[in-house]
């Protein structure tokens, strides 16, 4: 393997045209769209991988970059075929191909500072033995977390292809107990294009895999969802247990209204316990491709279809092989580039539509073009970076292009918030009212500009896209607020990019009110201070606390647990003398005993009582 030293820049040109950054023999030079070609790490230093022919043989070719304008002279990394390239969050490349030399799956790694070293320090390891599959047949796709390098290949022959997966260490070493790789697909299909994602923000949690079936007469898209981190004790991977659940409660399942679909290429970001993940996939039924998106719960354990874009046909030449970026979430939106009549197209989607019409003509060449692949985890909602090949004859240009991301502001409906007189809150009751906001969706963001909520109210958006406000509030009083809702941002490691700058803004009041109900008598004036017995006692979350007062004073009402903890202030105010009603509910407090403690500026009196449910 040579070295990364810079030679020379390939050619001088700007960013925004295509840029020729290699050559080869291959026609595979930059397929398929199962697998990456090209990696970028946060501060833009990039890494691109192709096929060649060099002596008869095949060859992985790489060239850097640490700009994206000036590019390193290729050199051969190695002999082998189906390379793909993911970056960590620490800016570590991984380089996974598969090699006849060594007679499997090899994977490689070397850090972003190597790239300008004429000795790089580069980790390679055999992690795929031949026994697995066929030389040039596996396939090999890969991501990265922020523990694991999960990879997929194919195993078998070409009328019977299943799915493997298997994963390392991020320093390449195994993970105990996963000591061979696992089979997902299962027998007597022919399974293909295999592709594998995790978190895009590298987050430990679900991966996802998802490759094309073909039937006797049609194809489906399967997907088979997955923690392995749930099956991790000690360090060690109960992988018995990994199978059982891939057997049993979770299988690989088709994904509805695929039929047809193929070549998948995806994107996914983790929410919770739920996945989203962006599929884009070549449908022949169509003539053209689809984009859909789709969540995998973990609570479900089953992948459920949330909605299928394609309510537009997106027609194309043959087969798209379309390659997908980062999904921005909660808009939805990614870069898809794909093959279309000997040419490379553009587009950005946005929910569900494709928002750039007519589509963007990426090559700029009159040569075909084809195999397009699109730079994964880059965190840019600005631009994208995309490699694809040229020519024909068996004389191919390696092409490179970083393009500005174009978002059509037509599609985001300007937000308009209404002039709502919002309903009283109560203190330690649940609290909602509906902004009746034109335009919200689930994009939409909201912030406090002047003014406070009550503690415990949030404005959130509901499954129907309605604008609320909502929650418990936690403290009385008079709340007086203003709200912008928009513009819709995008925040990632590369910072804070707005997506749509529409906005607006309105002021509100809301008033809440204690959770208790104080009824003062004027009677004769009680000749002593007294905190008398609480009726009932015991009670069931409701109790009537009275005290006489004979004398002005600063009057402390609180509830206390047995433990010392103050679980309610019922009064703290000035008081005039009288008989004095204070209705207390416990609804919120578990069964046993409490004290009830009231205090006249330096006396106290103390009362017990028991709480049932």
């Amino acid at each position: 393997m040579r070295c990364f030293l810079f030679l020379a820049s390939v050619a001088a040109l700007f960013a925004d045209e295509p840029l020729p950054i290699g050559s080869s023999s291959s026609i595979f030079a930059t397929a398929f769209n199962n697998s990456r070609k090209i990696a970028r790490t946060y501060d833009d230093r990039r890494v691109v991988v192709y096929e060649s022919i060099v002596d008869d043989r095949e060859a992985v070719m790489m060239t850097c970059s640490p700009n994206g304008r000036t590019w390193s002279e290729p050199f051969l990394f190695s002999l082998g075929c189906s390379p793909t390239i993911a970056v960590s969050d620490a800016d570590t490349f991984f380089v996974l191909w598969d090699s006849r030399e060594e007679q499997g799956l090899c994977l490689a790694a070397f850090h972003a500072d190597e790239l300008a070293n004429p000795a790089p320090a580069v980790s390679r390891r055999i992690i795929i033995p031949d026994e697995y599959g066929e030389y040039g047949n596996r396939s090999p796709s890969m991501d990265v977390d922020q523990t694991f390098i999960h990879l997929t290949f194919h195993s078998g022959q070409n009328s019977e292809k299943r799915v493997m997966y298997y994963a390392v260490k991020r320093d390449l070493s195994p993970i105990d107990g996963f000591s061979q790789p696992m089979e997902l697909s299962g027998s007597y299909f022919n399974d293909q294009g295999a592709v594998i994602v995790a978190d895009l923000e590298y987050q430990l949690g679900r991966v996802n895999v998802m490759w094309t079936r073909e039937m006797i007469f049609d194809t489906i898209i399967m997907i088979c969802s997955f923690n392995p981190a749930d099956f991790v004790h000690d360090r060690h991977l109960d992988m018995q247990a990994l199978q059982q659940h891939l057997a049993v409660q979770n299988p690989p399942q088709m994904i509805e209204d695929t039929e047809g679909c193929s070549h998948p290429s995806l994107s996914a970001r983790n929410e919770g316990d739920d996945t989203q993940v962006l599929i884009c996939a070549w449908d022949i039924n169509a003539l053209g491709f689809t984009v859909a998106m789709m969540t995998t719960s973990a609570e479900a354990q089953q992948p459920t279809l949330i909605w299928k874009y394609g309510a537009e046909t997106y027609l194309t030449s043959g087969n798209a092989m379309p390659s997908v970026d980062d999904v921005i979430l909660p808009v939805a939106s990614c870069a898809v580039v794909w093959q279309n009549g000997g040419r490379i197209e553009y587009g950005q989607t946005y929910r569900e539509k494709m928002t750039t019409k007519p589509f963007i003509h990426v090559s700029g060449s009159s040569a075909p073009c084809f195999h397009p692949s699109v730079c994964y985890k880059s965190f840019r909602p600005d631009s994208f970076d995309v490699v694809w090949s040229e020519g024909q004859n068996g004389s191919f240009r390696i092409m490179y292009r970083r393009m500005a991301k174009e978002y059509d502001p037509t599609i985001y409906i300007p937000i308009k918030l209404a002039p709502v007189d919002l309903p009283d809150g109560r203190v330690g009751e649940f609290y909602q009212a509906d902004l009746n906001a034109k335009g919200s969706d689930n994009g939409t963001r909201i912030a406090v500009i002047q003014g406070s909520l009550p503690t415990g109210i949030m404005p959130t958006i509901d499954p129907f896209d309605n604008l609320l406000l909502s929650g418990t509030p936690q403290e009385d009083g008079l709340y007086h607020f203003t709200l912008e809702a928009g513009p819709i941002l995008y925040s990632g490691p590369t910072g804070t990019h707005v997506i749509s700058a529409f906005s607006d803004t309105q002021s509100y009041t809301l008033k809440i009110n204690r959770d208790v109900f104080i009824r003062y008598e004027r009677a004769a004036a009680p000749r002593c201070f007294q905190l008398k017995p609480l009726r009932p006692n015991p009670f069931n979350s409701v109790a009537t606390l009275n005290y006489d007062l004979y004398r002005p004073a600063f009057i402390s009402l609180q509830v206390y647990n047995l433990a010392g903890e103050n679980v309610a202030n019922l009064v703290q105010e000035h008081q005039l003398p009288g008989i004095y009603s204070v209705t207390w509910d416990g609804a919120a407090l578990p069964s046993g005993i409490y004290v009830i403690r009231c205090a006249m500026d330096e006396q106290v009196d103390v009362k017990k009582c028991m709480l049932i449910k």
